[in-house]
């Protein structure tokens, strides 16, 4: 429950009440002291694997520009490069365990290189996650995202959805165990040709933690 204390002021309007009744109601009920280990315990709890928590909605309106420079036989050539974008972040915790969030991006890319035609490009990004705390040392991520880019000046099309699974455990001492398994699917069009391809990555790895963020 301590772990989750941030996670109070997220789900419900009066946390505090919520949290402390949660915490002190099953000491009460035992009336008893608590063990060396469960000491031990209750010092590890902090140290938990939470994930990252938001709560709300979120808009982003950037307008970026460069400008860059090179040279080839003696000769100079400039590229400027134009870009407005947007950016949206819903997220919610229906659940102290649970966390939703759903996202897009999308941007609208114009460069200009020299006395050549400029080149508008049109990236979009859309993604869905939902992490799970399955038990209090055990952390399950869901995601799916969802990409695509419009090369209008080229005539090319490209779109891409990957689907990755990480499942985290929390052993001791800041320990955890890693497992993740992700799948990539492109399709890929230039000049009416179209490409297809499919892969799978798998992961498996143990880390451990030197130091935390001061939200995990």
């Amino acid at each position: 429950m301590l772990a989750k204390e941030y996670g109070y002021s997220a789900v419900f309007s009066r946390s505090d009440r919520h949290f402390w009744e949660d915490v002190l109601a099953p000491l009460v009920e035992t009336q008893t002291q608590l063990s060396p280990f469960e000491v031990m315990y209750l010092m590890e709890v902090l140290d938990e694997k939470q994930g990252q928590r938001y709560q709300g909605f979120r808009v982003s309106l950037n307008y970026q520009w460069s400008e860059s420079a090179s040279q080839s036989e003696d000769e100079w050539n400039y590229v400027h490069t134009f870009r407005p974008q947007i950016d949206l972040t819903w997220s919610t915790n229906p659940t102290l365990q649970q966390q939703i969030r759903i996202g897009t991006h999308a941007s609208l890319t114009k460069q200009k290189r020299g006395g050549t035609e400029p080149r508008e490009y049109r990236p979009i990004v859309a993604y869905a996650e939902h992490l799970w705390n399955v038990t209090d040392r055990t952390l399950w991520t869901n995601r799916v995202d969802y990409s695509s880019s419009f090369d209008l000046s080229n005539d090319r099309e490209g779109h891409f959805v990957e689907l990755s699974s990480q499942y985290e455990l929390f052993i001791e001492d800041k320990l955890s165990l890693l497992g993740e398994i992700s799948g990539k699917f492109t399709n890929l069009t230039v000049d009416d040709e179209v490409n297809q391809t499919w892969s799978m990555t798998y992961r498996l790895g143990l880390q451990y933690d030197l130091d935390r963020t001061f939200f995990n």
